[in-house]
């Protein structure tokens, strides 16, 4: 518009679409394809889903300076539409086998259409002051309207930021110190959350039974609460940047506290209301951390250069409130995960917790029955004894099934160390990547221990010099006497003489256990995890790279001057484990699971190689 005014916008349209199909053969888990019927096992899945996007936005800006003072703000608003539909058809139990078509599937089921539309419009703006480059103030601020929230609350207050720098190096003048600054903010903001775009939808079911000759029903659950907001972020940071002895010592922290207020769970009212829970703005909690990235250049010479740089984020959590129940109190603790599916046949073990004033996601199993010594307790055939469900279990920490925590499944520090090296034309980097301060629960070193694949379940298997052990007949010899006393008095098969004698509770266990198969599946009945507990630390070495510059050489080939630049490359990721904790698994892979604290047939991470070649004309 002038020199100091401008306008823009932008206007992004995309649609795509997608199949997909899933193949899965008879036969999996047993030798026989066949059904009692006489069609043949497996199923197949055919799938479509299409969706449009739609984001556009416009802005309008200012920019201008008078003497030392430069100011700068924009004003402007966004606007995303999204839109996806979904239908899916499955069949199984073959006419023929291994032929994939819901035309030969015996059984057919479709499954239900998804649909979901949301829509989110946003105003925001931003002023900055400065002056001579050395002072800095920004403010921002900004509002969102949600489709997915109730009509009364798609809009809500105000969200502001303020921050500001300062250059100290303009006039703190040293040799040393090349750049320096201080800077600091405070940030508000919003967000709608896990309210999905059919929030405020209420379904309904009619049941067959009556009362009083009145039909009875119930409605969706959770209700629609008129009253609910996005969740608040508040963030304050504070951190400084310096630059020394010509920029070969670099310096960058920053300490900062983040709060979530009015976070949203789902809340239990009496089902006379017809559904048994509501959504509700009732959850806090806090991160704070702080981030650091230090860099140095050990060596610099006309032909060689060597950097090193460390980045590292140090944060932790803590739950403040968690809401409040029917009389008011506060709950202090509430289910966020349930691996263990309250005994269902798909999952393996333990739970996840927020608990006010921990760290969230905290890990809780099962353990050991304990005496007051500390001795593991154990029933009369010497199989160990559990907390689950166990009425003896210690009450402190309990979460009412015999469940303790074991830590949180979030890690405390994630960083990485990188080093680069320039010869001339040639490049090189490495670096590692680091995580420490987590805590897993490893479904895969339970599932290998129940099924006799693991190294623990060796033990009772094999002597001491590893080897397997049989009977006189050559048959496999099972033998295992764990370490425990007896939880209550009784008699147990002495392993010499064979005979029943008795024993008192507290003695020293005795009892030989044959059956090793059910004494390893009882860690998961009993769901004692102890022993599948894990730290998820690793260091790994991350990268290793090479680059050669070859344009100087192409620029002396008379006919190849039209070429700019000529990069060779060869790069390695994912180059070797240095340390890890876990067995048999990858602890960075976990977290591909989508649950932190719980690792469930994580696949290996795959070692990629790359090799490249940039011409530029």
């Amino acid at each position: 518009l002038t020199d100091w005014l401008y306008i823009q916008g932008r206007y992004n349209y995309a649609k795509s679409a997608s199949d997909s199909e899933t193949k899965n053969p008879g036969g999996i888990g047993t030798s026989n394809p066949k059904n009692d019927d006489g069609t043949y096992k497996g199923s197949y899945n055919f799938g479509s889903n299409w969706s449009t996007n739609v984001n556009a936005e416009f802005l309008l800006g200012y920019d201008k300076r008078f003497g030392k003072f430069t100011t700068l703000a924009n004003f402007g608003g966004n606007t995303r539409r999204s839109e996806n539909h979904g239908v899916s058809v499955n069949g199984s139990n073959f006419i023929v086998r291994d032929f994939y078509s819901i035309g030969n599937a015996t059984d057919k089921t479709s499954g239900n259409p998804t649909y979901g539309n949301s829509r989110t419009n946003s105003l925001y703006g931003m002023a900055e002051v400065s002056y001579n480059s050395t002072f800095y103030l920004n403010a921002t601020g900004r509002t969102d309207w949600f489709s997915n929230l109730v009509k009364v609350n798609r809009t809500y207050q105000f969200y502001p930021s303020v921050s500001g720098s300062i250059v100290f190096s303009q006039f703190i003048k040293q040799n040393w110190l090349d750049f320096g600054k201080l800077r600091g903010g405070w940030t508000q903001v919003g967000n709608a959350g896990d309210i999905r775009a059919d929030y405020g939808l209420v379904t309904y079911s009619l049941a067959t039974d009556q009362f009083n000759g009145i039909a009875t029903g119930s409605l969706s659950a959770p209700v629609v609460n008129l009253n609910i907001t996005p969740y608040n972020v508040t963030e304050k940071e504070i951190g400084v940047e310096m630059r020394m002895f010509d920029n070969r010592f670099v310096v960058d922290l920053a300490l900062y506290e983040k709060r979530m207020d009015k976070q949203i769970y789902g809340v239990q009212i009496s089902n006379m209301s017809g559904t048994g829970s509501i959504n509700d703005n009732i959850g806090s909690r806090k991160y704070s951390g702080v981030e650091s990235l230090i860099e140095y250049k050990p060596v610099v010479t006309r032909n060689f250069t060597w950097t090193t740089s460390w980045n590292n984020t140090y944060q932790t959590s803590k739950v403040l409130s968690l809401g409040y129940d029917e009389q008011g109190k506060p709950i202090m603790m509430r289910q966020t995960a349930d691996w263990w599916a309250n005994g269902g046949a798909n999952t393996f073990m333990g739970m996840s917790y927020d608990v006010v004033g921990q760290r969230e996601g905290q890990i809780f199993v099962g353990t050991y029955m304990r005496d007051a010594d500390g001795n593991k307790l154990v029933s009369n055939d010497g199989r160990y004894i559990g907390t689950y469900r166990n009425a003896n279990a210690p009450q402190e920490g309990n979460n009412g099934n015999g469940f303790y925590s074991v830590g949180s499944g979030n890690p405390k520090f994630i960083g990485g160390w990188n080093n680069s090296f320039t010869y001339k034309n040639l490049s090189a980097s490495i670096s590692l990547a680091y995580r420490f301060g987590g805590k897993v629960i490893s479904s895969t070193n339970l599932n290998m221990t129940r099924q006799g694949f693991s190294k623990m379940s060796l033990v009772g298997r094999v002597d001491e010099n590893g080897n397997p052990m049989v009977n006189e007949d050559g048959s496999a010899k099972h033998y295992l006497v764990v370490d425990g006393v007896y939880a209550t008095a009784g008699t147990h098969r002495d392993p010499e003489t064979g005979l029943m004698v008795p024993h008192n509770a507290g003695d020293k266990n005795e009892s030989v256990v044959t059956d090793l198969q059910t004494f390893y599946t009882d860690y998961r009945s009993n769901q004692i995890g102890d022993p599948f507990i894990f730290s998820t630390d690793f260091i790994k070495l991350r990268n290793i790279s090479l680059s050669y510059n070859l344009t100087s050489a192409v620029s002396n080939v008379d006919f190849l001057r039209f070429v700019k630049g000529v990069t060779l490359s060869a790069s390695v990721r994912n180059v070797a484990t240095l340390h890890k904790v876990i067995p048999n698994v990858d602890p960075e892979q976990i977290s591909t699971t989508g649950d932190n604290g719980y690792e469930g047939a994580t696949l290996p991470v795959t070692r990629n190689y790359s090799f490249g070649l940039n011409v530029r004309f």
